[in-house]
């Protein structure tokens, strides 16, 4: 036998498969990615706008520790950072707990989820009592470390009921 002579046909291969219209396996590993997405978007945003207040005081706290003039006056950083402080736990806690707090209930308050007691027995004391002693009399504070201390209060939550 001839191979010129033999009479053979052109392989024809498949056509390549189309992506669309998908099949319905697609379109619900589709739906579940969508929808994933959603979630973890929508659960961003809660914890973004829930946070929104933490940044401002934050912010605030930052704008103190840079402005010298608050700095360098014990008495009216002190002053500052009580204000601060306050107006935080109001915007975490209810009026009804936070507003009537003075002193060393104020302090123990404060001193809520934290590692130590910071506030009732350290440096954190020094926002209950200097603002409202004779700039004379005062001692000076470590400024850093009150401000860390305020930012820490800040930033760890307070969580119903626990007390450590």
């Amino acid at each position: 036998m001839n191979p010129e002579t033999i009479a053979l046909k052109e392989i024809r291969y498949p056509n390549d498969i189309e992506w669309w219209p998908m099949a319905l396996g697609w379109w619900i590993i589709l739906a579940i990615i969508i929808s994933v997405i959603v979630v973890f978007v929508m659960r961003f945003l809660r914890n973004f706008k829930r946070n929104k207040k933490r940044r401002i005081a934050l912010n605030e706290l930052n704008r103190i520790r840079n402005d010298e003039i608050i700095c360098s006056d014990v008495s009216l950083l002190t002053n500052k950072l009580s204000i601060l402080i306050r107006k935080s736990m109001l915007a975490y806690e209810s009026r009804d707990t936070v507003a009537g707090l003075v002193g060393e209930e104020w302090l123990e308050f404060l001193d809520q989820n934290l590692e130590e007691k910071y506030f009732s027995q350290g440096v954190g004391r020094s926002l209950v009592l200097f603002p409202y002693q004779n700039p004379k009399d005062l001692i000076s504070i470590d400024v850093a470390e009150l401000c860390d201390l305020v930012e820490k209060r800040i930033t760890t939550p307070i969580t119903p009921g626990a007390d450590s």
